[in-house]
């Protein structure tokens, strides 16, 4: 007791002894850098001096001179990156910050924050689907503790409608940076939060949210939630006029119902979703939508045996996103011609498909991609009767599900199950668990590299 007195002691003398310094440095700075330190609280420790200007700048002082100075007191630390200098306050040092900002700044400090980050998200959300998708992935993953700062004081209770719809902007152009980082879980919860305070958006906006948190419930396998969203979608979508918010509309419902295993009537929406488009976009090949669009009807029209059908949408969707230079679209589309190849018989070059798509996922660090090819490189190894390997990948990506909380699709789930029940059959008890619990065991990147060893 008396060792643990002592330690709590030395723990309170030094607390002072920093708060004394952190005092005596703050008394030799000038009134703007004391103004910027205590604004500079906004942030979650981490900004760039284009963020600190937007954000805390105002017409009495220069930011970056008084930036310069912080960083001379040590206050700030400057430190390089992939997209060039960020500046980093120790945890110590935001704390005292956050102690110097007064309540009244505070909320206009968070409300230039939040719109910041607002346009940030947006220019994101255009970028992750075309030939910058690298760059803006990297400065996603730089910017990340600063959007969720933004999303929870835009989407608390009782925020001002502006101050909400800046989290409704930031959720949707994160949707696409979840799921390739394999954060399908907090992507749902933000989408469950921005459903919660829909009413003050306009129409279209609500569409737009709604078809994404009805995506990221279908993710979770919560298939009742997402035809609920993406049927209140369209329901609302009818009611505008709007053709491209009409589309958006259908393609959600209908790729939620292919989700949930119904593939007819996934192909029946997406077809007339297809068909609007082509209306609306004529002549038309750099569409992300109707790239999207082309793909997930074709795996309705798979899942349905209309296999020329879809092999047709898959060339037609993959010639789009490698002009558009997206490159998670063009290892999707891949993906989805080695699953064609396979249902074919042509093992080999399912196998070529599959390796090219992998290896882009790798590239991106997708995630929940790297997760769904361990699925379909198991589906390979069981139709070439490696039922060892096949055991193993399987048990892989199902644990890999799991850290990602996410599920198979209905119609994935399915096939697994069969597959499964085929490993099983063709393998003794013992020689199965082990192969499986090796899996298990693997983490993604041992069990992509496993996936990968078999030519």
């Amino acid at each position: 007791l008396a060792f643990l007195e002592n330690r709590a002691r030395d723990a309170e003398q030094r607390h002072q002894t920093l708060r004394a310094t952190l005092d005596w440095s703050y008394r030799l700075m000038g009134a703007s850098e004391q103004k910027l330190l205590a604004r500079l609280a906004v942030f979650a420790r981490s900004f760039t001096a284009e963020a600190a200007e937007a954000v805390c700048g105002d017409a009495a002082f220069d930011v970056l001179d008084a930036l310069s100075a912080l960083c001379d007191h040590s206050m700030v630390q400057p430190t390089q990156t992939e997209r060039g200098v960020r500046f980093v306050m120790l945890t110590t040092v935001h704390d005292y910050a956050e102690q110097l900002l007064d309540s009244s700044d505070r909320a206009t400090l968070q409300r230039r924050h939040a719109a910041y980050y607002d346009e940030f998200a947006q220019q994101a959300g255009r970028h992750v689907y075309g030939a910058q998708q690298m760059a803006w992935l990297i400065a996603l993953r730089e910017e990340e503790d600063n959007l969720r700062a933004a999303l929870r004081w835009s989407l608390t209770a009782g925020a001002a409608p502006a101050l909400v719809l800046y989290g409704l902007h930031i959720a949707r152009g994160l949707a696409r940076f979840w799921q390739i980082s394999g954060r399908i879980a907090e992507g749902r919860s933000w989408f469950d939060q921005t459903v919660a305070v829909l009413d003050v958006a306009p129409i279209t906006e609500q569409v737009e949210v709604l078809g994404q948190a009805g995506l990221f419930a279908q993710l979770q396998g919560d298939h009742a939630a997402a035809l609920e969203f993406h049927e209140r979608a369209l329901t609302l979508a009818r009611t505008t006029g709007d053709a491209a918010l009409l589309a958006y509309a259908l393609y959600a419902l209908g790729s939620s119902f292919g989700r949930a295993g119904d593939a007819l009537r996934a192909a029946e929406l997406l077809a007339e979703c297809l068909t609007l488009r082509r209306q609306l976009y004529p002549g038309v090949v750099t569409d992300a939508q109707m790239a999207l669009t082309l793909n997930n009807l074709a795996v309705a029209y798979v899942n349905s045996g209309r296999l020329e059908e879809a092999e047709a949408l898959y060339t037609e969707s993959l010639a789009i996103k490698r002009r558009n230079d997206d490159q998670v679209g063009v290892a999707t589309a891949l993906a989805n011609l080695g699953d064609l190849a396979m249902r074919r018989g042509d093992y080999e070059r399912a196998a070529v498909y599959k390796r090219e798509s992998i290896e882009l996922r790798i590239a991106l660090n997708d995630q929940l991609g790297l997760t769904k090819a361990l699925d379909q490189m198991a589906e390979l190894a069981v139709l070439r009767a490696d039922y060892q390997r096949a055991a193993t990948l399987f048990a892989a990506a199902s644990a890999a599900y799991e850290r990602l909380h996410a599920q198979r699709t209905a119609h994935i789930a399915s096939e697994m199950n069969a597959f499964l029940a085929s490993i099983q059959q063709h393998m003794a008890p013992e020689s199965y668990e082990r192969a499986a619990h090796m899996g298990q065991q693997m983490t993604l990147d041992e069990a992509v590299r496993f996936a990968l060893s078999v030519k």
